[in-house]
């Protein structure tokens, strides 16, 4: 099973993304409970949990709140069909913790499925994960231009990092959580 990490923002930068979230969601009928807003830092196989948890604690250590610099959209097409907000390239924190994750894991033995060399880092607005039905491909690209009126570009702050099931559901996704201090 593919186990997720990822970084999580602070109540108020995520009270400026949801409204994205809720509006593409109403307007296609997506979700009947929306997938928390997050960045996925690393997709992990099969891990040892205990060898993770130990991992990810030593590698963030030395990290506390950081900002992240969201500017536009980018979309991922078939079989993503996903509209999402784009993390800067010039992002430095998320991005070397991002790589320094991978290569403290990768050194440990784990299987990792992303690799920070061609993941594009990003937030999900929608998708088809999760959602109660599939959106067509017009409607994809109907939204993703919607958004792009938006021209969003802002800096927000990533307060914790946690480590996810695949399921949608608060109360069992979270495995390990990770607040930065």
């Amino acid at each position: 099973m593919l186990y997720y990490l990822v970084a999580l923002f602070d109540k108020v930068s995520y009270g400026i993304i949801k409204p994205l979230q809720e509006s593409i969601s109403n307007e296609y009928k997506l979700y009947e409970n929306l997938p928390m807003l997050h960045i996925t830092l690393a997709v992990i196989e099969d891990p040892d949990m205990d060898k993770l948890n130990e991992v990810v604690k030593n590698t963030l250590k030395s990290y506390k709140n950081f900002e992240v610099h969201l500017n536009g959209l980018i979309k991922f097409g078939e079989p993503y069909r996903s509209v999402n907000l784009k993390v800067d390239e010039e992002s430095g924190v998320i991005k070397k913790l991002s790589r320094e994750l991978y290569e403290n894991l990768l050194k440990e033995g784990f299987k990792l499925t992303s690799n920070p060399d061609t993941w594009q880092l990003h937030v999900s607005l929608a998708n088809p994960y999760f959602a109660q039905r599939v959106w067509g491909e017009d409607e994809f690209e109907s939204a993703y231009t919607k958004l792009q009126d938006y021209n969003f570009d802002r800096e927000l702050l990533i307060d914790e990092i946690q480590f996810w099931r695949p399921i949608n559901d608060e109360n069992k996704m979270v495995v390990f959580s990770y607040p930065l201090t």
